[in-house]
């Protein structure tokens, strides 16, 4: 059952860390209950008002905390931990967003793949769009992403065919 101290209590640990706290999986429908039983005592207290701020404040921080991960997931695939039901039935419109947006506009900023050469052997590694790359072997010839391929060749690693 939430209470006053509680409430406080997530808020405070939801501030102190980078990632999502974990919350009870019915937290929602117990802070709902917690302020009806408040208000259906008809009395105005600073415990009411100031439990309806600090939910604000959860609420707010855990939003932030939603958008930087459907950002970070967009670009990296990864799924945060400790989303309630509501919350990630709102972060998978976020990333389905995302998502629908970034393919609207990529062909503005895609990076072309570059022809590039290997000027040494290079190990399989996976690139910033996921992908495993190589194994390509000194002199071999191929197609990269321009973000993979500028830093290949900034490491002296590959050099640009033309």
């Amino acid at each position: 059952m939430l209470t006053y101290e509680s409430l406080r209590k997530f808020v405070n640990d939801e501030r102190a860390s980078k990632s999502l706290i974990d919350l009870p999986k019915d937290f929602f429908q117990q802070a709902q209950e917690y302020l009806k039983g408040k208000e259906s005592l008809n009395e105005v207290s600073w415990e009411t008002d100031s439990a309806k701020r600090l939910l604000q404040d959860l609420l707010e921080l855990r939003e932030k905390k939603l958008l930087m991960a459907a950002f970070y997931k967009v670009r990296s695939g990864l799924q945060p931990e400790n989303l309630t039901a509501e919350e990630n039935q709102f972060f998978d419109q976020v990333v389905k967003g995302l998502e629908a947006f970034r393919k609207a506009r990529s062909p503005a900023t895609k990076n072309p793949a570059s022809g590039l050469e290997a000027t040494q052997d290079i190990t399989a590694f996976v690139g910033l769009d996921m992908k495993t790359y190589g194994p390509f072997k000194k002199g071999d010839s191929f197609q990269i992403p321009g973000e993979v391929a500028s830093l290949l060749v900034k490491k002296g690693i590959a050099k640009a065919k033309h």
